[in-house]
């Protein structure tokens, strides 16, 4: 998960992860790692998701997170229109760095406090500039769990597939032919040179 510092990252990582919100949670440093079980179409996999530090200090280290990476989940908070502007910066960044085709899937956190502040983007703005990079958005709240686990789930599916596009793409061609012709001439004979 990528974002700015104190957009909920940790918050939403602990709100699926482990099921629970804690408002004093402290600001990451690095990148932690969680991971559950999952099966999505008979398939059994690890869906480990890495929360990622927002400060600037830290920026240059992500791309170890990201580099192999089957899918990117980027946070943004709806009451702070500066964090918005951070999902651009985040997208050149997997963009340049990251896998080719990386899924993207954007997260609009603090949904629940969308009646109490002006949220950014407007909505039309946020549905634009997502479909303009081709990626997925879910609106959520980590401290009620709105949509969490939806978009979670989500991203899981749209990883997998990727890996496994990916799988496909990076295993060993066929021939063009697999099929032998046969040519029944003989070798033409050589002329014995005589002395």
């Amino acid at each position: 998960m990528l974002g700015d510092s104190r957009v909920g990252k940790t918050s939403l990582h602990n709100r699926y992860h482990l099921k629970k919100w804690d408002p004093n949670s402290a600001a990451t440093i690095s990148a932690v790692c969680l991971k559950t079980d999952l099966t999505i179409d008979n398939v059994n996999f690890d869906f480990c998701v890495w929360d990622t530090a927002g400060q600037e200090k830290f920026r240059s280290i992500c791309p170890i997170y990201y580099r192999y990476a089957h899918v990117a989940l980027i946070v943004f908070d709806l009451t702070s229109s500066s964090t918005f502007e951070m999902v651009k910066f985040w997208v050149k960044e997997l963009r340049s760095q990251g896998p080719i085709g990386i899924p993207i899937v954007i997260l609009a956190n603090k949904y629940d406090r969308k009646d109490e502040v002006e949220t950014y983007p407007q909505e039309n703005d946020l549905i634009e500039y997502k479909n303009s990079i081709g990626a997925d958005c879910f609106y959520m709240s980590a401290l009620t769990g709105y949509n969490v686990d939806e978009a979670f789930l989500h991203a899981a599916k749209i990883g997998l597939k990727f890996y496994q596009e990916q799988q496909l793409v990076s295993m060993p061609q066929p021939p063009k032919s697999s099929t032998l012709e046969s040519t029944n001439q003989a070798a033409p004979q050589q002329e014995k040179a005589c002395c």
